[in-house]
């Protein structure tokens, strides 16, 4: 084993003081100490661009967990335990060598916020819960400025603006945020995602309006938004969007 050093130290110090992520990135790691999974409070753990080609049981015992990267590493195969973890939202497997999934990976209810169930809407300071869109609507129309709806893991976000034709939403989901871009024009490709903002700019299905103004849509468009995060638990797709530059 060739750990570096100062691993098992690095180890140590996060536990001692609670320590909710740590990054282990691009240390030519191959393999990790079981004592890893002593870190029960992480809720982060970064080890891309390391040499594993397993991984420790003793991480199943991160229960807490929401993010796990494991890009760029040698791994051919997974283990069961990150399928038991209750918290995990996201994990990262780009750039391994996988000849086979588990079957945890492909169930689509792993991370996922329950269609149909309920969000919390944020208003300034207070809080509540929605389970329909008749509570989402009395809710925009007794906060003018807009809400925050968060999902049951807490791993989405949409901020919903209201102001007349002039709305405007934000997405926020597994640690990217998103801005929208506008209603999706008749004709446009089905599931129009641009990846930065200069192609965006060039791309014919996203237009500024007659003032050079890039993100405006009515208010209307954010409250069918807002009904479909809570009837899907994904981000909406009555809307383009733009990754935010």
């Amino acid at each position: 084993m060739d750990w570096l050093p100062d691993l098992q130290d690095l180890i140590e110090t996060a536990r001692r003081d609670g320590a909710l992520s740590l990054n282990l990135n691009g240390r030519a790691l191959d393999s990790l100490p079981e004592s890893l999974g002593n870190l029960t409070g992480l809720t982060e753990l970064w080890v891309s661009g390391n040499q594993l080609s397993e991984l420790p049981e003793s991480l199943g015992n991160l229960t807490a967990l929401r993010r796990l990267d494991l890009s760029g590493n040698r791994l051919t195969v997974l283990p069961d335990w990150p399928g038991r973890l209750p918290a995990l939202t996201r994990l990262d497997l780009i750039g391994n060598p996988l000849t086979v999934l588990p079957g945890w990976l492909g169930n689509p209810a792993v991370g996922e916020h329950r269609p149909g169930g309920p969000l919390d809407a944020r208003a300034g300071d207070a809080a509540a819960p929605v389970t329909g869109a008749a509570d989402l609507d009395a809710i925009l129309d007794r906060a003018p400025g807009g809400v925050t709806l968060t999902s049951e893991d807490g791993a989405r976000l949409l901020h919903i603006i209201l102001n007349g034709d002039r709305s405007g939403l934000v997405w926020e989901g597994d640690d990217e945020f998103l801005v929208s871009w506008g209603p999706v024009p008749p004709g446009a490709p089905p599931g129009q995602i641009a990846r930065d903002a200069e192609d965006a700019l060039d791309d014919p299905w996203f237009a500024a309006d007659d003032e050079g103004y890039f993100g405006d849509i009515t208010e209307d468009d954010a409250r069918r938004a807002g009904h479909e995060f809570l009837r899907t638990g994904r981000r909406p797709a009555n809307i383009q969007w733009l990754d935010k530059p």
